[in-house]
């Protein structure tokens, strides 16, 4: 299907393979999360997070946006669907969730945000510049 190949849906199935049994939430409500939710089948996908409040509740691509405290409830781990440009700013905006509640947060590379390894992936300063095949 051109649109999964255009969004990366082979990509993100070989990145996140390891941890589709898991609870994933993926942080964006853009066309690459539709595509994604629309494509992955025996992924655990609970939710979505939005960084508008307006959002908050409502259903997109039939998943609920859920709020922080859902999040924190369900401890599901974070895919976060972005542009290179936004991620870094964006995992900034939850990485309490991280430090403070042992959640972990992916950017769609593969690699785990904000420096702490758990043996799967490799920890960047720049997320967008690796993914976890060019790290095999």
């Amino acid at each position: 299907m051109k649109n999964q190949e255009n969004y990366g849906v082979n990509q993100f199935r070989e990145t996140f393979e390891p941890l589709k049994h898991r609870k994933i939430v993926l942080y964006g409500t853009g066309l690459k999360t539709k595509v994604l939710v629309e494509s992955l089948r025996g992924y655990q996908l609970v939710g979505i997070l939005s960084d508008s409040k307006a959002d908050i509740g409502r259903s997109i691509y039939g998943k609920k946006i859920l709020t922080i405290d859902e999040v924190i409830k369900i401890k599901p781990i974070i895919i976060i669907i972005a542009k290179k440009e936004t991620s870094g700013e964006i995992f900034r905006s939850i990485s309490k969730l991280q430090y403070k509640h042992n959640i972990e947060i992916y950017y769609d590379n593969g690699v785990l945000a904000g420096g702490k390894n758990n043996g799967i992936i490799s920890v960047e300063s720049e997320p967008w510049d690796r993914n976890l095949n060019s790290l095999k």
